[in-house]
């Protein structure tokens, strides 16, 4: 808080050392200002004119009821003004600490009309009013109907100016202007200029990027950070989540992203809500590396739903199903006579939910998953597919070609416009320019996604070359546990056993 603030404010009277005649009346002041509001006045000002006030009409305000908001805040809700709670929590209690409130205008106690209702209506109820030293407003009906008129202005007003501020952030997004502190691996720089890459914390960057091409998860790859003594740009440590936000931050390779989440409801916004424009920052990772990590992430981010398999004890965790109820199969191990017996269990049988105690030695398991791996490499026996909706190559063309298609009408749209004398040949010649280029780009998309287009025959032959790499990995004595449960849940959703018939049923992704 200024120190001039703090000199008026001590210069007031405590209330231990307060004696008020009859003709005087204790009040407290609230005193708040916006970041977004430029009309406001300062909060010396704003005390100024409120102790003047205050002197005119009999009021004595003590140094401990002065309400001062440290730092810019919103009146449109609440929940952050915290030296408001407080005078709100004074003025509720019995004891009546004070008889009323100044505020410089109404919009300094609420701008938002159902909260300032709520909360003039307590206050009545404790005989506490609020008074505004520049609105004058009486006790008639007439007056309360002006009240009310000027909370619906104060609240119309910052709804304006929030829009206002919002469409100002787009268009910053749009050229590329960030608006946030910068991800790990910048500096902010101020002054209007892009983020600096920061040296350090860039080794940390491309780390994650490289240990995840090269198989790690994301939960492998916040451990191994961890260990290693890395911390996030906060200082605390990476979790999984943090990993795949950063694995899937377009700003690595020069670009802007702009409203992708959403923190009043904690959730992520449509892809048709989010701007992504070239930034003007030095990049990070190259663009072959980043679309090959989305590559991976496209075609890899199902398997890891599952839980982690470095949190797992057996490779195979987590893949098994009963057959009888579906329910997951459970590594358990028991010692007896210094003799270890692992097995899988059917957890819905240990919890009393099935009828079928499906259970497996664990040696036997590995045998026959081996063996069914084998014989679906060497043979044409049956298996189950389970398309990934991620390869539908048909239904990325259609969409790409809807997409050009309108590219076409909006190009004839601005030679309407520029024929019209709307556009200027300026204004018309960049938006052609744009149109082409995206029609390109579009082209580009459709062309290589035709080329790629494989039939059963082809997505067979492929399926069953992932399936021999995945077994030569599991049947390999220098791979470990995590090595061999990555690679099984590459390819494979589940295994489903059943003990009755002794048989394994293997469903495949196809990638």
């Amino acid at each position: 808080m200024d120190n001039s603030i703090l000199e008026i404010i001590n210069s007031l009277p405590s209330c231990e050392k307060l004696v008020l005649s009859e003709e005087y009346k204790l009040g407290a002041q609230y005193i708040r200002v916006s970041t977004d509001d430029q009309i406001e006045l300062s909060p010396i000002t704003q005390l100024k004119l409120g102790l003047e006030f205050a002197h005119s009409h009999k009021i004595i305000i003590p140094r401990e009821y002065v309400f001062i908001e440290h730092s810019g805040v919103s009146g449109r809700n609440v929940k952050k003004r915290h030296e408001f709670n407080r005078m709100i929590a004074l003025a509720k209690c019995r004891e009546h600490y004070f008889d009323c409130i100044l505020v410089w205008r109404f919009s300094r106690f609420a701008r938002n009309q159902e909260e300032s209702i709520v909360y003039k209506s307590l206050l009545k109820k404790n005989e506490v009013d609020v008074i505004s030293i520049t609105e004058a407003i009486d006790d008639t009906p007439f007056g309360k109907l002006n009240e009310r008129i000027i909370e619906w202005m104060d609240e119309y007003y910052s709804i304006r100016l929030s829009d206002e501020v919002l469409r100002g952030m787009k268009e910053n997004a749009r050229r590329g202007v960030y608006q946030a502190n910068p991800p790990i691996g910048y500096d902010y720089v101020g002054g209007k200029k892009p983020p600096s890459i920061n040296e350090q914390e860039k080794i940390v960057v491309q780390k994650i990027f490289d240990s995840f091409l090269n198989g790690s998860s994301f939960t492998q790859i916040a451990r191994m950070l961890n260990e290693s003594g890395f911390r996030s740009k906060r200082g605390g440590l990476f979790e999984s989540r943090t990993i795949c936000y950063i694995l899937q931050n377009p700003f690595y390779i020069g670009k802007v992203r702009w409203n992708y989440f959403d923190r009043s409801s904690q959730s992520y916004n449509a892809k048709d809500q989010i701007i992504v424009a070239e930034g003007t920052h030095e990049p990070i990772i190259d663009a072959p590396t980043w679309n090959l990590v989305q590559d991976h992430i496209n075609a890899k981010i199902k398997p890891f739903k599952k839980r982690d398999i470095s949190v797992c004890k057996h490779w195979l965790s987590g893949i098994l199903e009963c057959s009888h109820c579906h329910k997951s199969l459970t590594f358990s191990s028991t010692t007896q006579n210094s003799y270890a017996y692992q097995q899988f269990k059917c957890w819905g049988y240990t919890k009393g939910m099935c009828s079928v105690n499906n259970s497996i030695r664990v040696d036997l398991l590995e045998e026959y998953v081996l063996a069914g791996l084998a014989q679906v490499i060497k043979s044409t026996i049956p298996y189950h597919y389970k398309p990934d909706s991620s390869f539908d190559i048909n239904r990325e063309i259609d969409l790409l070609t809807s997409l050009r298609k309108k590219l076409d009408l909006k190009e004839k749209r601005f030679k309407s416009s520029y024929a019209a004398g709307i556009d200027t040949l300026l204004e018309y010649k960049e938006n052609k320019r744009l149109i082409q280029s995206e029609r390109a780009e579009l082209d580009k998309k459709i062309v290589a996604l035709t080329n790629t287009k494989l039939d059963e025959a082809c997505r067979n032959e492929h399926m069953l070359g992932t399936i021999h790499s995945v077994y030569h990995i599991l049947t390999s004595k220098d791979q470990d546990c995590i090595q061999k449960g990555n690679a099984i849940r590459s390819i494979v959703d589940r295994i489903v056993f059943d003990k009755e018939t002794f048989t394994f049923q293997f469903y495949f992704y196809i990638k």
